[in-house]
C-alpha cells in the first residue's frame, strides 16, 4: 500500500467518521485490511494455478496435529 502525506486534521476527521478513536487506529485498520486483501488475492491466484490440496487431506493433518478426533 502506498501512503501519501495527508493533512493530519483531515485524517483525524476521517478516523472519527469511520468510527475510530484515533487516526493511528484508523491507519492500522487500513493496513490490516490491505494485508487481508492481498492474502485473499494470493489464495485465489494459487487456486487458479492449481496449487491446492484436497480438504480431506488437510482435515486429517490438522486434526492429528491438534489432537482432534477424526470426522465421522
Amino acid at each position: 500500500m502506498v501512503l501519501n502525506a495527508v493533512d493530519e486534521r483531515m485524517l483525524a476527521e476521517q478516523a472519527v467518521a469511520a468510527g475510530f478513536a484515533t487516526a493511528e487506529l484508523y491507519v492500522h485498520s487500513l493496513i490490516e485490511r490491505d494485508a487481508e486483501r492481498l492474502a485473499i488475492a494470493e489464495g485465489i491466484a494459487d487456486a487458479k494455478a492449481g496449487r491446492v490440496r484436497p480438504f480431506d487431506e488437510f482435515d486429517r493433518e490438522f486434526r492429528a496435529k491438534h489432537g482432534l478426533p477424526a470426522r465421522a
